[in-house]
C-alpha cells in the first residue's frame, strides 16, 4: 500500500557550481562511494545531480511521517544490476522510518535527466506480509 509520494528537482549547474567551487561541501550530502561512482563517468555533475533529486525526493516521502532533521547523508544512492535507481537508508534513520510508518517498507525510485535539470520521484510503500523480500528497504538488513 503507498504510503508517500516524494518529487526532488535540481539544476545540474547549481551542482556543478558546488562541484568546482567547494567539493568538500558534497560530503554533507553524498558518501564516499557515490562520489567515486560519480568520479567515474565523464558527466558527474550530472550524476551528482540525480542522485541529490532522489535523496530529495526520498526525503519528501520520509517527512510525512518523519521530522525534518532527516540528513542527505543517510540516504544512499546506488544502481542494481540492469541499472535501476535504488535507496538504502541509515540504519537510525530506518528504524525511525519503520516506527513512523508502522512496520516494514520499501521505497521504489525514477531519476530523469534534460540538459539543465535532474528529477526523480520516490514512492513509499507499506508492506502487507511479512514473508515478502527484503530489498529497496528502510530495514532489517542495512547495517550502516
Amino acid at each position: 500500500m503507498i504510503q508517500a509520494v516524494g518529487i526532488g528537482m535540481i539544476e545540474i549547474a547549481r551542482l556543478q557550481r558546488v562541484l568546482d567551487t567547494r567539493p568538500s561541501f558534497l560530503s554533507r550530502w553524498f558518501s564516499d562511494e557515490e562520489m567515486e561512482k560519480a568520479g567515474r563517468r565523464a558527466r558527474a555533475a550530472e550524476d551528482l545531480s540525480g542522485r541529490y533529486a532522489c535523496k530529495l525526493a526520498v526525503r519528501s516521502c520520509l517527512r510525512t511521517r518523519l521530522d525534518s532533521q532527516t540528513r542527505l547523508i543517510d540516504i544512499a544512492t546506488a544502481n542494481d544490476s540492469l541499472g535501476k535507481p535504488t535507496v538504502m537508508l541509515s540504519a537510525p534513520l530506518a528504524d525511525r522510518a519503520a516506527k513512523g510508518f508502522g512496520g516494514i517498507f520499501s521505497i521504489e525510485v525514477s531519476i530523469t535527466h534534460s540538459r539543465e535539470s535532474a528529477a526523480a520521484i520516490a514512492i513509499l510503500t507499506l508492506r502487507e506480509g511479512p514473508d515478502q523480500p527484503d530489498r529497496n528497504t528502510g530495514g532489517a538488513n542495512d547495517s550502516r
